[in-house]
């Protein structure tokens, strides 16, 4: 575990470090989707916000592309992000929300304005933390959605490489090279 680098979210576990540097090195959609992040960090809507935002940002993008979309909650943001105690109580302290919020209208002003033409996509529906992650094709109509929905977990479709591999080729050697647990809405992209 030593030879693995740090990733640049302290929220994670070792163990889910570990998973992501692997996938980061496997997987050029994950590669895209993590400095889309760092370009949104280091953009203009962020660029005066508490570090503690940028984990959070970072936190959730990373527990969705290692395939634990189920795990973010407000607890768990609470505890791993903002480091608050177990006895945390959602119900008597609304920082969570708040952070929650203006997270989502900075994700969105930042997409409105300076990724107007970014390739990929982040969006949080409104009451979730979980992020939905879009593939846009810029010469096309089409978008392309990745992400890991807790309410559909039984309709999950596998991407190895960027393409949908059906149910009836799972398993085949055709895709053992590794594969992402994500939903895939949408026409596939034709400029990939």
């Amino acid at each position: 575990m030593s030879d693995v680098p740090a990733v640049a979210t302290t929220s994670l576990t070792s163990f889910e470090g570990a998973a992501l540097w692997k996938l980061r090195q496997r997987h050029p959609f994950v590669r895209e989707v993590l400095s889309q992040v760092e370009k949104m960090l280091d953009s203009q809507a962020f660029g005066r916000v508490r570090p503690i935002t940028r984990d959070f940002l970072r936190f959730v993008v990373s527990k969705t592309l290692i395939g634990g979309a189920e795990e973010i909650k407000e607890m768990t943001i609470a505890i791993r992000v903002f480091h608050e105690s177990a006895d945390f109580n959602p119900l008597e302290n609304s920082k969570i929300r708040v952070a929650g919020l203006a997270l989502r209208r900075r994700v969105a002003d930042y997409y409105a304005y300076e990724g107007l033409t970014s390739r990929i996509q982040i969006r949080f529906s409104l009451g979730s933390y979980i992020p939905r992650i879009y593939r846009r094709c810029l010469r096309g109509r089409c978008q392309h959605l990745l992400t890991c929905s807790p309410r559909r977990v039984r309709q999950r479709h596998w991407v190895n490489y960027g393409r949908t591999v059906p149910p009836r080729e799972r398993g085949t050697v055709r895709d053992r090279r590794a594969f992402l647990p994500y939903e895939s809405k949408g026409q596939r992209c034709r400029d990939q």
